[in-house]
């Protein structure tokens, strides 16, 4: 991971940074809060890759077996950011207090499942790797059945048809399908407003 980001990658990059830096993430209002960490790093190629989980399948669970970024709901007493870092450490093991910049805050979005009604307002932290080696994860199986890192560039430009295929076990039949694939990656970064 020794070479800088290409220039592609690093121009998203400076847009992101001056775009967090310089707009105040929006904050929508609700008792029940989530946060979860939107993971960069450099790639050995020179891009930059994305950290994606797939949750757990338990039945019942609204989430089970969602394309996500590391993160869950906040507890009393603690801030949004606290959460991302505490359930980052829980879920894949890694501790983005160290070796990881805060790029910044995205603007809460709502989480909504049953009925089309929010359930929870969520939050999302960028960070980026500032060490060379990202630290070897450990994965808490029963929120998390697999973790990857995914190139910027994949999820950027236009999609290659087919979808590049992943190493990754999904619970869920829609995320089998190519298209609905292609959505549920992409979507965190249409969230981001630079797709």
């Amino acid at each position: 991971m020794s070479e800088a980001p290409q220039s592609a990658d690093v121009a998203w990059l400076a847009r992101l940074r001056s775009t967090l830096r310089h707009t105040p993430a929006r904050l929508l209002p609700c008792a029940r809060r989530a946060a979860v960490a939107c993971l960069l790093r450099p790639s050995r190629t020179g891009g930059l890759e994305c950290f994606f989980i797939t949750r757990a399948a338990h039945p019942g669970d609204p989430w089970s077996g969602d394309v996500a970024w590391p993160g869950g709901r906040v507890e009393a007493g603690e801030t949004d950011l606290q959460a991302a870092v505490r359930e980052t450490r829980e879920e894949v093991g890694l501790d983005i207090n160290a070796g990881f910049e805060l790029v910044g805050a995205l603007d809460d979005r709502p989480a909504v499942r049953k009925k089309g009604i929010a359930m929870l307002v969520v939050r999302a932290f960028v960070f980026l790797q500032t060490t060379p080696e990202t630290p070897p994860l450990v994965l808490q199986t029963k929120e998390v059945s697999a973790a990857w890192w995914v190139p910027l560039s994949t999820l950027t430009s236009d999609c290659p048809s087919p979808l590049p295929l992943f190493a990754v076990p999904v619970a869920r039949l829609s995320t089998r399908i190519a298209i609905l694939v292609r959505m549920r990656i992409r979507e965190p970064f249409m969230w981001m407003s630079f797709i």
